[in-house]
């Protein structure tokens, strides 16, 4: 705890938890710049998880990191507001289940592996990081089931940082909690079957 209490509650990490939480709010308005923000974040956080040997968490980040560039293409030349781009969507049931059950699998392997390497709460770490991916990938293609899962990464999040003394970091995930459910509502009234739930007492005169 020595090396963390260096790191922990430093401008490293307010930095990283202001950028991640600019990058949520950003991501309430389907804005690119979004994954800019998660970027800077992501890779102030993985010298943080690394010493606090949160390695799940490291190892997340540097995906993080790595991937955002294609969250950023992705929402940048496939605008909403574009036509023809797709909007925010639902996720098919099958592929639910799918993704339910590859959670399940990866979850139990990365926590074992996690275990074995003497990481701080494997299983707890490995859940946040297989969810995260995973809210990351759907949040990218703009599904809306982006923001359940982000909401459910958050509130293990909390759990796992507040063991860490990381109080900053845990304040993050505490306020984008609540912002999940926001995102959540906001995109249910952008995406198509909103719309036209809205315009179907006018069609059916």
């Amino acid at each position: 705890m020595d090396s963390l209490s260096q790191w922990g509650g430093t401008i490293v990490e307010w930095t990283a938890a202001g950028l991640g939480l600019g990058g949520v709010v950003l991501g309430l308005r389907q804005r690119p710049s979004t994954w800019i923000c998660w970027s800077g974040s992501s890779v102030l956080y993985l010298g943080l998880m690394w010493h606090a040997a949160l390695y799940g968490q490291a190892v997340l980040m540097g995906v993080f990191a790595a991937t955002s560039m294609w969250g950023y293409v992705r929402w940048r030349f496939a605008s909403p507001t574009r036509p023809g781009a797709p909007g925010v969507q639902s996720l098919p049931t099958r592929w639910a289940f799918l993704l339910g059950a590859g959670v399940l699998v990866l979850c139990g392997l990365w926590g074992r592996f996690m275990r074995d390497a003497g990481g701080q709460s494997p299983w707890l770490d490995s859940a946040v990081t297989v969810l995260s991916l995973l809210a990351m990938a759907l949040m990218a293609q703009r599904y809306l089931i982006c923001w359940p899962v982000w909401g459910l990464v958050n509130a293990l999040s909390i759990i796992l940082f507040a063991r860490q003394a990381l109080w900053a970091t845990t304040a993050l995930y505490a306020a984008q909690l609540v912002l999940s459910g926001v995102g959540y509502r906001a995109w249910r009234r952008a995406s198509p079957s909103s719309k036209l739930l809205v315009r179907s007492p006018v069609n059916a005169r």
